[in-house]
């Protein structure tokens, strides 16, 4: 654990050239220091909490002055970290700032550790621990999804959710307690029935949120859509255009792409990771048959596949070449998986070209990457795709911290062992042993039972400043 009794001081802005830049300090000795290094029209002491005051920012021991801007105080308890905090608003120089926190820390703020103002905000009652984490998640989002998720759960939506769990496990305990404690005094207020419906539903709303888990990572690490197909097939192109830059070598030498190619794009919201993979054929030499066996293997982890042929490539091998890809492909999620992609639309004439349309129907799609038509489709697919793994009801009830994952499935296997021990009718003490680790295992996702490595565990991971 971080001592929580001194001051500290960081920069809270990127450190590169901007508009702005900011300083914070947080801590009880906050407000005298930024009286030291700052000069306004009155002591810093006599504003308000929450006033902005203009001034000079200054080196006491130099006497000399470093930068004009603003000073925002906030009293604690009404603080972000629940501390007195005081926020230098300058000029946003790197050489600047530095040198500003610089004299800050001679004045008696030391320099904070990554994520010590939060950890703050959360000893000091401002946040819970799984507050905390969303906090993290919400500063490194990649996509309009991972944010909304985050934000939702920094509001307290999984906290809610988990607090709710507690209470109806802490209820079940107490009357199985009341049971082994005074059994001839009738305090027990819910039968066994009762008991099993109610572990039974907090059972089943652990395993969901056990089982959002992968979605979570999808939602901040890309859903992985892999382009695969024969060679010279256009995926390079395809890529390329979805991108909207020159990301795969183009060419028409068949086999140009022989490993695998790897961006990033956010399409309504969601983050999307585009796979390029090596052309499939029989007849490749050594080093093309090595990327080959990473496209089998990017076409096993996908999220959604595009098969990408051209419209001049024969259709008996294309029903060889569908059957093998959706073959490589199992489990539930192999339905409706593979998408098929017609290329190279723009060398066929209207007649062909409408013909073709037609016998797609709704099983693949005609497009042409060169001249950039079908792709705004095409990215209604991926979104189809995306929320179907994203239901809209979710309300930040997708986790993305692995702590919170391995938590949950131990309170699952816990409770499950509590009602297959209330079912076979098992002495209640031994059943009350189980939900009472239950119990203690919810309180270290909630933080009120925090474990001496959670610095270690969560806060050490965010940036210096939050």
């Amino acid at each position: 654990m971080l001592p929580t009794e001194d001051t500290i001081s960081a920069i809270v802005t990127p450190q590169f050239p901007s508009g702005i830049g900011i300083i914070r300090i947080s801590g009880r000795d906050s407000i005298s220091i930024a009286g030291k290094v700052f000069r306004s029209s009155k002591p810093l002491t006599e504003y308000e909490t929450h006033k902005a005051v203009f001034g000079t920012f200054s080196d006491p021991q130099k006497n000399t002055d470093i930068d004009e801007g603003l000073c925002l105080i906030m009293k604690g308890p009404n603080s972000y970290t629940g501390e007195d905090v005081v926020e230098f608003n300058l000029h946003g120089s790197p050489i600047l700032l530095r040198e500003a926190l610089g004299v800050i820390s001679r004045e008696g703020a030391r320099l904070a550790e990554p994520g010590e103002f939060t950890f703050r905000a959360y000893m000091n009652g401002k946040m819970s621990l799984t507050q905390s984490e969303a906090v993290n998640d919400l500063i490194l989002a990649r996509s309009e999804a991972g944010m909304r998720n985050a934000f939702l759960q920094m509001k307290g939506s999984l906290q809610d959710r988990f607090i709710y769990l507690r209470n109806n496990i802490f209820e079940v305990l107490s009357n199985f307690e009341a049971d082994i404690e005074f059994p001839e005094e009738g305090l027990n207020t819910i039968t066994r029935h009762e008991a099993l419906e109610r572990l039974d539903s907090a059972r089943a709303e652990l395993v969901e949120l056990a089982d959002s888990y992968s979605l979570g990572r999808k939602i901040e690490e890309g859903i992985r859509i892999v382009i695969c197909g024969p060679p010279n097939s256009g995926k390079s192109t395809l890529l390329n255009s979805l991108l909207n830059k020159d990301r795969a070598l183009v060419h028409d030498t068949p086999g140009t792409t022989r490993d695998i190619i790897e961006d990033f794009i956010e399409i309504n919201g969601a983050m999307i990771r585009l796979v390029d993979t090596a052309g499939i054929r029989d007849d490749a030499e050594e080093i093309e048959e090595q990327g080959i066996r990473k496209t089998y293997q990017s076409i096993k982890d996908a999220d959604l596949v595009l098969l990408v042929q051209s419209v001049d490539f024969s259709e008996d091998e294309a029903k060889i070449l569908y059957k093998h890809i959706t073959g490589l492909i199992t489990g539930s999620k192999s339905e409706g998986i593979v998408t098929r992609i017609y290329s190279k639309g723009d060398i066929l004439d209207p007649g062909r070209k409408q013909e073709l349309s037609d016998s797609i129907g709704k099983t693949g799609l005609l497009i042409s990457a060169k001249e950039d038509w079908g792709i705004s489709e095409l990215e209604e697919v991926f979104s189809r795709t995306f929320e179907t793994l994203n239901p809209a009801d979710a309300d930040g009830r997708i986790i993305t911290s692995l702590r919170q994952k391995q938590l949950i499935e131990s309170c699952s296997a816990l409770i499950l062992r509590a009602i297959e021990g209330t079912e076979r009718k098992t002495p209640l003490e031994y059943i009350a042993v189980d939900l009472n680790e239950v119990l203690d295992s919810l309180d270290q996702l909630t933080g009120l039972k925090p474990t001496d490595d959670v610095y270690d565990l969560i806060f050490s991971r965010f940036c210096v400043g939050k």
